[in-house]
């Protein structure tokens, strides 16, 4: 049978489509299909501790700091996941920061002394639920330990208009100057606190505590960095 050209265009424009359409398929449609590889986000449901209705404050949870925007305690490592339920098995829902601030509303209970504990974490002001993470992968206040050599120098913090003058000496005890300006006001004062350091997170413990502690992450031998939260603010560390 003799094709017009008419039809002959139309027959190759035909079998063009079903060929495209045909790549797509296998291309595209098996990982879809696969169990084992996709699995719909409705599915994972981020199992709450709750008692009598609702989630615990995190209140009777002990050593944990009391920052400004509530209680808190710090991640210990540079990454550390957390998953929808305090099980080995489970699926993880992201990851949190060293020395980021988190909030413990409820330890689970252990089984056995040698069973690994959960807790379960929120954002510090509560406004965000995280999930389950290792309780050993945070650090409370009762884990650090006083400094008993001090080898980073005096050093000058800024955040935002609030600046601090650290003079620290080889014991780590600390006088802190500071100076707040803005609207039109200029605010200063001073306090003292000594260093206390856990793995590579230290903190400016007060020796008048108040809801703003300073805490930071040692990089190396001669640099400090400030905490997640201030990580966009300045540190200039200074030897003399």
């Amino acid at each position: 049978m003799r094709l017009s050209p008419r039809q002959m265009m139309a027959f190759v424009l035909v079998a063009s489509v079903m060929g495209v359409m045909s790549y797509y398929y296998e291309t595209f449609s098996l990982p879809f299909s696969d169990e084992d590889q996709w699995r719909d986000e409705e599915e994972l449901r981020l199992q709450m501790p709750k008692i009598n209705g609702q989630l615990p404050s995190g209140d009777a949870i002990s050593y944990q700091w009391r920052g400004d925007k509530g209680r808190f305690v710090l991640v210990r490592e540079p990454r550390v996941p957390y998953y929808y339920e305090p099980d080995d098995d489970s699926e993880k829902r992201g990851w949190l920061h060293q020395s980021q601030r988190v909030r413990v509303l409820f330890l689970k209970p252990k089984v056995f002394e040698s069973d690994s504990q959960w807790a379960f974490v929120v954002s510090e002001d509560a406004e965000t639920e995280y999930g389950w993470v290792f309780n050993d992968a945070l650090v409370y206040q009762n884990e650090f330990k006083k400094l008993e050599q001090w080898t980073y120098g005096n050093f000058i913090l800024q955040k935002g208009e609030y600046f601090a003058r650290y003079t620290v000496d080889a014991t780590g005890r600390c006088q802190v100057n500071w100076r707040s300006d803005g609207n039109g006001l200029s605010l200063k004062g001073q306090y003292d606190a000594q260093m206390y350091q856990q793995g590579d997170l230290i903190w400016a413990r007060k020796d008048e505590p108040d809801v703003w502690p300073d805490i930071f992450i040692a990089k190396d031998e001669s640099r400090l960095d400030l905490s997640w939260r201030f990580r966009d603010d300045l540190i200039q560390m200074r030897k003399n």
